[in-house]
């Protein structure tokens, strides 16, 4: 009976203690086990967490059928000798979810990683470090027919000789008897970096004569290239490969005969589907290297593939989508041809785009001042409009009418085009210009831009690059505009305008001739004294203008007449004019013919500079603490009237003004050349005594003809233009 009831009480208390610990707030966390790989194999064969690190070239990592387990590689760095011996393998029905940190690498005579048929790999979103796999001959660097799933972090995965960055399979069916399924590739995050071998491959794809490869890309920044298809393969007698973008930033090249995007060189099943994202595809061309395997090995003459993007069909309901050439007509969903559309539009994120009334993908487009776009060759109905792009900003650009992209008059690059001012705006890119709707290639930035005719409302805007334009008889009438610039050069561009024979800009209502951007360069040129730039400012408006760019002269003659208050040429608070050779004149009524505050600059190494007024003015005291500044070192200038700058330097050349200086605080440093000044212009304490900027002046050398002093009291009683 006692025995009894102390089995009862026993039996009383182990439920309690199992009703306490089911109800308690404890948690029993499962323990993530850590392995060193410079120790041994690691085989992977229960669920759950492990840590793997160290360094080996002899030991590998297995993942066995049945397992899932997340696995986080810190720094590994594995190199295994041997087609049999592969870094790390994911056996049929395994799944493994790497978290990376730090920088771990993979080399392997075989595939960096493989993962069998039924097998899946994932690159966890979560990861902070990088992977670098490199397989060797034949092989990838991330290969095989189970799944690859990336995520997140960074991958590289570099396969070799006939070899695929990411996928499986290569060229050679016929030597090698490779019949392996083709798997699933998808890529939603990361900065993924795939590269096949140099011979026939691909980037990202799958050669399988069984069946047809899934390849999907729906975000990330992914970058690949092969000696043959960026996306896609490049062999014969395989089924393909379905590839769907819908997000992501991506670049794909192809190389030798290599389709940027899609099939291969004998038409298959690929199939290539862009409903978003931003999507750069060339087509490869041809070399000596692969010319002679192309060819002689293969017999593969006259199937040369080059198409940016190469399928048995090709269709596009979305996507920013760089690529010029397609083996078939792309269409949409609708079945409706489609044709690139290259659009003039606002920078930035974009949010929503209609077209014809229909939605059409924008995830992860952001435009740089051109959508390059595919749609239908259609007509606006009823008034509506045929393009409404929606920005972050909350900005729209909007058309009435779309026309497809083509080449007019037979030619596929400008060269040979003379572009008329009064047809059509021109905008010009750093590999080629729109006009009238239409891109045109150019083949290198020496091609000079041609440029004819009047307008009193079309645009010059340059976006970028290098470029050298030629005026021949172009005249601007912008008197009648507001608020409006004729010639943009905006960014880093360097631009150089050719005057030949005459050509003439006017503007007014605060319009701008020549707008000269931050970081930007304008030069001017010209065969002769006689090519001739006439600019004539009215109403508030500007000749040329600068916050803090450069202007240049290296010829030709630039005359420049400002009234009404206006200004010839403004150069903000940090903008430069230099004169090297030609001449310039600038006649100003109200303000200075050159003019500017704070920092401006005006150099002179050569050519005649005729101004009536110029330097910094400040209406409500000439008496300026700036630091503009003069230099001169060759040629001549001649200021009829007001000469005002913080620092004069001089090294040569020659210099007849009537007034010199800017008050108290202006200085000359002198070296060499010649003044010959009217007046200077002096500072004055409200009393007789009078201080001369050559007081407060370092002479070296040189020659200076003082006549006489004038202050800066007397200096406010002359109005400008006149003396």
């Amino acid at each position: 009976m006692k025995l009894d009831k102390i089995r009862i009480i026993r039996t009383m208390l182990f439920i309690v203690v199992i009703c306490f610990l089911s109800s308690s707030k404890f948690v029993f966390a499962a323990q993530t086990k850590s392995y060193d790989i410079s120790k041994g194999n690691i085989t992977i064969n229960k669920s759950g967490d492990y840590t793997i690190t160290g360094k080996t070239d002899k030991y590998t990592i297995t993942i066995k059928k049945g397992v899932s387990t997340n696995i986080t590689l810190h720094d590994v760095e594995l190199s295994a000798k041997g087609y049999q011996n592969i870094p790390i393998l994911i056996e049929s029905g395994g799944t493994a979810n790497f978290i990376l940190k730090g920088e771990n690498k993979l080399t392997s005579d075989a595939d960096g990683i493989h993962v069998k048929s039924g097998g899946k790999f994932i690159i966890s979103s979560s990861s902070t470090g990088s992977l670098e796999a490199v397989g060797g001959l034949d092989n990838s660097g991330i290969g095989g027919s189970g799944t690859i799933i990336i995520k997140g972090g960074t991958v590289k995965a570099i396969g070799g000789k006939y070899g695929y960055g990411i996928g499986s399979g290569d060229a050679f069916k016929f030597l090698y008897d490779k019949v392996e399924e083709a798997g699933t590739i998808t890529i939603s995050g990361g900065n993924v970096t795939a590269i096949g071998g140099e011979s026939a491959s691909g980037g990202i794809g799958y050669s399988s004569e069984k069946s047809i490869g899934n390849i999907e890309i729906t975000g990330g920044t992914v970058y690949s290239t092969s000696g043959g298809s960026g996306i896609g393969d490049h062999s014969n007698a395989t089924k393909g490969n379905k590839i769907t973008i819908s997000g992501g930033n991506i670049t794909a090249i192809g190389g030798a005969y290599g389709a940027g995007i899609g099939g291969n060189l004998i038409p298959n099943e690929t199939s290539v589907t862009i409903t978003g994202g931003t999507v750069r595809a060339n087509g490869g061309t041809s070399t000596s290297m692969y010319d002679s395997w192309s060819y002689s090995n293969c017999n593969l003459k006259g199937k040369k593939q080059e198409n940016d993007i190469a399928a048995k069909s090709i269709t596009i309901t979305g996507g920013q989508i760089f690529a010029e050439t397609c083996s078939v007509q792309p269409k949409n969903s609708q079945g409706q041809k489609v044709y690139l559309m290259l659009i003039p539009s606002e920078t930035g994120k974009v949010n929503k785009i209609t077209a014809y009334q229909k939605s059409y993908g924008c995830k992860d487009i952001n435009s740089k001042g051109i959508l390059s776009l595919w749609l239908p060759y259609l007509n606006s109905e009823d008034g509506k409009l045929a393009l409404d792009v929606t920005f972050a900003s909350g900005k729209h650009t909007k058309m009435d009418y779309l026309s497809s992209y083509r080449i007019l008059q037979g030619y596929s690059n400008s060269k040979y085009m003379v572009f008329n001012l009064s047809v059509s705006n021109l905008e010009v890119y750093a590999d080629g210009l729109i006009y009238k709707n239409t891109f045109y290639e150019r083949n290198n930035e020496n091609e000079v831009i041609k440029v004819t005719g009047s307008t009193s409302k079309n645009q010059i805007i340059v976006h970028g690059g290098r470029h050298r334009f030629e005026f021949e008889n172009v005249t601007v009438d912008y008197t009648k505009q507001t608020d409006k610039m004729f010639f943009i050069v905006s960014g880093e561009s360097d631009i150089i305008i050719n005057s030949k024979k005459q050509n003439s800009i006017k503007t007014g209502g605060s319009s701008v001739g020549f707008y000269v951007g931050t970081n930007a360069k304008l030069s001017f040129v010209g065969s002769s004294n006689e090519d001739k730039l006439t600019i004539e400012t009215f109403d508030d408006s500007y000749g040329i203008a600068t916050p803090s760019g450069s202007i240049q002269q290296f010829g030709g003659t630039i005359s420049i007449t400002a009234k009404q208050n206006s200004i010839g040429v403004y150069l903000g608070n940090a903008g430069a004019f230099s004169l090297y050779n030609g001449i310039i004149n600038g006649i100003s009524s109200t303000q200075n013919a050159i003019y500017g505050l704070n920092y401006m600059k005006v150099n002179v190494y050569g050519g005649i500079m005729n101004m009536d007024n110029i330097g910094y003015r400040d209406e409500g005291n000439e008496e300026v603490t700036d630091k503009s500044c003069f230099t001169i070192s060759n040629g001549e200038i001649n200021v009829s009237n007001r000469m005002i700058f913080n620092t004069f330097e001089i090294t040569g050349g020659h210099i007849n003004a009537h007034l010199l200086g800017s008050g108290s605080g202006s200085r000359i440093f002198m070296y060499q050349g010649k003044i010959v000044m009217g007046k200077f212009i002096t500072s004055s304490d409200g009393g007789e005594s009078q201080e001369s900027v050559l007081d407060t002046s370092t002479i070296y050398g040189g020659e200076i003809e003082e006549t006489n002093n004038v202050t800066t009291e007397e200096l406010n009683k002359i109005p400008f233009g006149k003396c």
